[in-house]
């Protein structure tokens, strides 16, 4: 949970993988991923660098704290976990379906690399003939990052067949 990997199998038992290498070198796409996009942004917001769509206030209210600060250092500590931050991706997919364009720019980049990573595990595998990609994760729950990841294999995977896993209930 709260990274991104793409993972493949050809029929000859190769592998082959991209991404996957954690929150701070390789998780575009994921829900850390995207809650960290945002608390950035919310930085940049607050210190006047970019123009205020509501980021700021986002994070703040999201997290209940005054500052931002009040956020970043207790995550330096250990005091607020990956998965806290991540959580927060939820409530930025509502804030992008609501038509922040700010956080939907994010969600389709972040979709897009994950498009690009799956682009480059076929190619590696050399996928020839049609086959499945199973989006796995919470982020593939929102309609937003579902369908922008869909659109962009079909554009740019036209092999690619999306399927979502179907879990039995416990």
């Amino acid at each position: 949970g709260t990274g991104s990997a793409i993972y493949g199998e050809n029929e000859k038992g190769e592998k082959a993988r991209a991404g996957g290498l954690g929150y701070l070198f390789s998780d575009e796409g994921s829900g850390f991923w995207l809650a960290t996009q945002t608390i950035r942004l919310a930085i940049k917001e607050q210190d006047g660098v970019i123009k205020n769509v509501g980021l700021e206030r986002l994070v703040l209210d999201y997290f209940k704290v005054k500052r931002i600060r009040d956020l970043t250092t207790p995550f330096y500590n250990g005091k607020v976990s990956r998965d806290e931050i991540a959580s927060f991706a939820r409530t930025v997919h509502d804030e992008a379906t609501n038509g922040n364009k700010v956080l939907l720019e994010q969600i389709r980049f972040g979709a897009n690399c994950l498009v690009d990573n799956v682009m480059s595990v076929a190619n590696r595998l050399q996928f020839i003939d049609k086959f499945d990609v199973v989006g796995v994760g919470g982020m593939f729950q929102g309609d937003l990052m579902r369908n922008n990841f869909i659109e962009l294999l079909a554009e740019k995977v036209p092999k690619a067949n999306f399927k979502m896993p179907r879990f039995k209930p416990a």
